[in-house]
């Protein structure tokens, strides 16, 4: 190794102060000078949409419509000269790139196919392909030999899983692009089917509670929220009970939701044409979809599935610990405001042991929190019990629990008495026989509530409302302790929301205690 000295033009370019070090041998750049800085300008650019697992279309594999947006989010323009995609994927911006304030570039893995969907041309093309399995993006600037923005993404949960080849692409959740690209927070699915590449995506819009089942004096409702922190106008928007027929309602001229703002429809509004729709209060589905100069664009974005429901409560919008978004049953009616988070009913889940060490020992826990005995059938029609959906067991007849109580379901795979000796469930506890083989990797436990039945035709319908249900998994964030070594999954808080891995934890098995 050597140190030069005495090089005028490097001295006149970097400072006589500088030390460069080469190697003889190979004469490659060791290290670039340290007070060579990042060009204050670049961290301005943002990157604002990733569109990293596109689907297909036709024979076309959707990894060729790949691409990646960039913002120049500062106030004047910008110059890309000498910088560089150097990590995921690999660019270099030719001298002379610039970039007008507010404006954006967009580059594609392969120009014809983005052409033939986006009616425009990428401004370059990019070699290699994105990662369908999350990876880091890296750019840099090559005069200061370093990486002044990066993104690393993943399309494991709480990313959002509809980019991950479910036609969505990655964008910002708020226009402002602040905060740590890194994180899942910082990014939602775009508003548009295939990405909206070359401009800001549409603000989201949310079914955020629906009444699909009023009391006798009221009329179904639907709410929608905007989340976002500028307004959102929703004329010509679509409201339908069919994603194949999404022109049932549509959405009046200048109505416009405020920013964080919420927007009431009544069935006065949505049913009052031919082509109207209600809603069923034995279950429905919902959709929004956006509308673009009076002609339907293709860019749904919401949907809502819901099912029985007793009358006077709402569903609504509710989002895990996790990041999922779940539309559940609420504690009280709220249309207009913010939601009132998940009703929790004096039965629950408390413990599911679903992989036992020895293979054998599967069961289900649930109990009564409250102080009142509650009767596990329909006392206008006691032949229609409980049920526990997940293992298909329906609860005998006559079936109660009392104030503080706890009923078992043992796998068959082991008698109720050996069971109850095996670990001291108290006496009191009743225990009934099922096969019970939950899958090892996850799956769902429900408890299902049978309501007054109606005639379809000639059929009589018995319809079961879901009371609570667990999905479960045995990756994180649920407790990966309760598969397979002898611990089970205990809920933590009884009285608060159950399909929340944050509400769980794995310890030795208590069942019936």
């Amino acid at each position: 190794m050597v140190k030069r000295s005495g090089n005028y033009l490097f001295a006149a370019l970097y400072g006589a102060a500088s030390l460069l070090i080469v190697s003889i041998a190979g004469c490659s750049l060791i290290n670039s000078p340290d007070n060579i800085q990042i060009r204050s300008a670049l961290y301005n650019l943002k990157i604002t949409e990733i569109n990293y697992h596109p689907s297909d279309e036709g024979t076309v594999a959707g990894d060729e419509y790949e691409f990646i947006e960039l913002k120049n989010a500062g106030d004047s323009s910008m110059d890309l000269s000498n910088v560089a995609f150097t990590n995921g994927i690999e660019y270099n911006f030719p001298s002379g790139t610039v970039v007008a304030a507010g404006k954006f570039i967009v580059i594609a893995a392969n120009s014809s196919y983005f052409s033939a969907r986006y009616g425009f041309a990428p401004f370059g093309v990019y070699t290699g392909k994105l990662s369908n399995s999350g990876e880091k993006i890296s750019l840099k600037d090559l005069t200061a030999g370093k990486v002044f923005l990066s993104v690393e993404y993943s399309t494991t949960n709480p990313w959002p899983s509809s980019a991950d080849g479910g036609g969505k692409s990655l964008v910002p959740v708020t226009a402002a692009e602040s905060g740590d690209p890194d994180n899942a927070s910082y990014w939602r699915a775009s508003f548009k089917n295939n990405g909206s590449p070359d401009a800001d995506d549409p603000g989201v819009v949310y079914v955020n509670e629906v009444l699909s089942n009023p009391a006798s004096s009221g009329s179904d409702a639907i709410e929608l929220y905007n989340p976002n922190s500028f307004a959102v106008n929703i004329s010509g928007w679509l409201l339908s009970d069919s994603k194949v027929n999404p022109v049932k309602y549509s959405i009046s001229s200048g109505t416009t939701i405020e920013a964080n703002g919420y927007k009431v429809f009544y069935e006065s509004d949505f049913n009052s044409s031919t082509t109207g729709f209600d809603l069923s209060s034995h279950g429905d589905t919902l959709c929004l979809f956006s509308d673009s100069m009076g002609t339907l664009n293709g860019n749904y974005y919401n949907e809502v599935t819901f099912g029985e429901i007793e009358s006077g409560n709402s569903f609504g919008r509710y989002v895990t610990s996790d990041g999922y978004e779940q539309f559940v049953e609420q504690k009280s009616v709220t249309l207009g405001e913010a939601n009132s988070g998940p009703h929790v009913g004096a039965v629950v889940i408390s413990e599911i042991m679903y992989n036992p060490k020895n293979g054998r020992d599967e069961y289900i826990e649930i109990k009564n929190t409250g102080t009142e005995t509650k009767t596990l059938y329909d006392e206008s029609n006691p032949s229609n019990t409980w049920k526990i959906g997940g293992i298909d067991f329906t609860f005998p007849a006559n079936t109660s629990i009392a104030g503080g109580g706890i009923i078992l379901v043992v796998s068959n795979a082991i008698d109720t008495a050996t069971f109850r000796a095996t670990y001291s469930v108290p006496t009191g506890v009743q225990i009934f026989s099922k096969s019970v083989d939950l899958a090892n990797s996850g799956d769902t436990v429900s408890l299902l509530k049978p309501e007054t039945p109606y005639t379809e035709g000639t059929a009589t319908i018995t319809p079961y409302m879901v009371c609570e249900s667990i999905i479960f998994s045995d990756a994180s964030p649920w407790p990966g302790k309760a598969d397979g070594t002898g611990s089970s999954l205990q809920r933590i808080d009884l009285d608060k929301y159950g399909n929340d891995p944050a509400n769980w934890k794995s310890a030795s098995g208590t069942p019936g205690k």
